[in-house]
């Protein structure tokens, strides 16, 4: 199994490890990468049984080489992508997730998530993720 060093998904490889476990399966070697294109050249050339990777880089992936890749079954719970505000922006926050819900809310989210992602999400946090354990309780951890 491959995945990029330094990877958030490294605090993943517990849940994989379990659901793996439940159906008689365990965890093999881990081997991390500098970068997904080596990960992914491994596995194409049949050094890796799989990489992990967030959905969206493997959805793009699969759609670029259908022939060479294909998307597998998610390994962990739900995951959140965001971008950073600072802290002393409140107002700022505030205005992001307000736009956020509006776009969520007619339907423009989802269109935009379908046209560039291949899919849609559709349990998505309302509020603003402002600590870890707020995550690790969205994420299931």
């Amino acid at each position: 199994m491959g995945l990029q060093a330094g990877s958030a998904l490294l605090a993943r490889l517990p849940e994989l490890k379990a659901m793996l476990e439940k159906t008689g399966g365990k965890l093999g070697p881990v081997v991390e990468y500098p970068s997904y294109p080596e990960a992914y050249a491994d596995l194409a050339n049949k050094r890796l049984d799989y990489v992990i990777n967030v959905v969206i880089s493997v959805n793009d992936l699969a759609k670029a080489k259908p022939k060479v890749f294909a998307k597998g079954l998610a390994v962990s719970g739900p995951g959140y992508m965001a971008w950073p505000i600072p802290k002393n922006s409140p107002q700022l926050l505030a205005y992001m997730t307000k736009f956020m819900n509006h776009m969520k809310e007619t339907g423009k989210l989802a269109e935009l998530q379908k046209k560039w992602f291949g899919e849609t999400y559709d349990n998505l946090p309302t509020e603003a993720i402002t600590s870890p354990e707020q995550f690790h309780k969205l994420a299931g951890l």
